[in-house]
């Protein structure tokens, strides 16, 4: 019998037969390919496991069998990381799973991050149902953790950075207005750009999930084309952490223009952090500013919350920012609305060496005649950064970044491009 549009059930008889073959041949292929995997890690040859897996992951990623091992071959050749991603699409599924928490906690341990290596034993121990040897496991894991984490931990940096901004002062292209001659000051000028950084961090354990941190920043930046916009701050913050959630803030700040000293401010801070296959981090900031050329203080409140989608394609995370900053001058609100999203692709070239593609953009509704009222501003970024980590205490990164702001007042068009290079110590 043929159906009305020429196809019969013999040729789809035929095509369902073609199909299950196939897809027999590569689950046979795909289930061969893990058990060599598995030869191979008896063996000791994890890297050429790992190897072996990663070519299978568009096939197999997202089954339990494959990624448990690929994050096993992973943490065995080095790829802390790597294995955590893997093991990020079990846990989403399958979150009793305690084969794969106990991998997690491996891979944080292996990464320094205790405060996650502790949550993630907590949880695999309360599970109802842990296979002896599983738990017996945890247990000495969780041995391992306490003896190794450090009650106090501290990191330096060290920034410098050249760069051009095409309107440095932030000014009209115009040379005159209603009649009168405009002064250098007050016409746009593209001018060279020289950042400098300095800062310490302090990070003081009380217990599991709690910590204290205090930090320093101080900040510079130059242009030596432009007048009036040279400026540098300086802040100090103070903090509480609750495991990776919650962490509570109070920072004092300052900063000058052409040295002279000209605001001060103190703010609270406050965000909270959801996990899961989306991490969601609401936050609030409020404080004062003070300005020693005036008698007027600002207020300043920021709402906002941020969404995270880490891995839907291995290596790769996009974020959303959506918040509000509304500040208050002698009883007059102003402020903007904003929102943006940015992307970033991680790829490791070597055991030391990562490569960060960035991208983003940012979208703001100003209000108030401050910022002049109604004015729209889109501010888009590309950037590129180089990662080098020749031992564990040490990091160096070499980036260059570009950014182009179009507002709907000339004035505040500009596009900069900035290169840079970071050192970092841990201690």
């Amino acid at each position: 019998m043929h159906s009305h549009n020429g196809f019969s059930m013999r040729s789809l008889i035929w095509l369902v037969g073609f199909c299950l073959i196939v897809s027999t041949r590569v689950w046979a292929a795909d289930a061969a390919g893990l058990d060599k995997a598995r030869e191979l890690l008896a063996r000791g040859e994890a890297a050429a496991a790992y190897a072996l897996l990663e070519s299978m992951e568009a096939a197999q990623a997202g089954q339990v069998a494959y990624d448990l091992l690929l994050a096993q071959s992973a943490l065995l050749s080095d790829k802390a990381n790597l294995a955590l991603f893997a093991l990020d699409r079990v846990v989403i599924r399958y979150p009793s799973l305690a084969e794969a928490r106990l991998l997690r906690a491996n891979a944080y341990l292996h990464l320094k991050a205790y405060d996650e290596a502790h949550g993630e034993l907590m949880t695999l121990l309360g599970l109802k149902q842990v296979k002896a040897n599983v738990r017996r496991q945890a247990e000495q894991l969780l041995e391992a953790v306490v003896k190794r984490d450090k009650r106090h931990i501290y990191r330096y940096y060290l920034r410098f950075g050249m760069g051009r901004d095409s309107n440095a002062n932030a000014a009209t292209d115009l040379t005159s207005f209603l009649g009168y001659d405009l002064t250098a000051n007050s016409i746009a000028t593209a001018s060279p750009t020289l950042e400098a950084g300095l800062g310490a961090r302090s990070y003081h354990r009380i217990q599991h999930g709690n910590t204290l941190f205090t930090a320093l920043d101080w900040q510079g930046r130059q242009y030596p084309s432009a007048s009036f916009v040279d400026n540098d701050s300086l802040a100090v913050q103070l903090g509480w952490r609750w495991q990776r959630h919650l962490t509570l803030a109070w920072q004092h700040q300052a900063a000058n223009v052409d040295g002279a000293f000209n605001n001060r401010g103190n703010f609270l801070f406050m965000m909270y952090q959801f996990d899961g296959s989306m991490k969601w981090r609401p936050f609030v900031r409020v404080g004062e500013l003070r300005f020693t050329q005036t008698v007027k203080d600002v207020q300043q409140y920021i709402f906002g919350t941020q969404f995270t989608l880490s891995e839907w394609i291995r290596g790769m995370e996009m974020s959303i920012l959506l918040a509000e900053d509304l500040e208050i001058e002698t009883g007059s609100p102003y402020g903007r609305v904003f929102g943006g999203l940015q992307w970033q692709k991680k790829s490791e070239l070597n055991r030391r060496l990562d490569l960060y593609l960035k991208a983003g953009l940012l979208y703001s509704q100003y209000k108030g005649l401050f910022y002049g009222d109604s004015r729209r501003e889109q501010q888009s970024n590309l950037g590129m950064e180089l990662r080098f980590t020749p031992m564990r205490a040490w990091e160096f990164s070499l980036a260059a970044a570009y950014t182009d702001s179009a507002s709907t007042i000339a004035l505040y068009d500009h596009d900069r491009l900035i290169v840079g290079l970071d050192i970092k110590r841990n201690i």
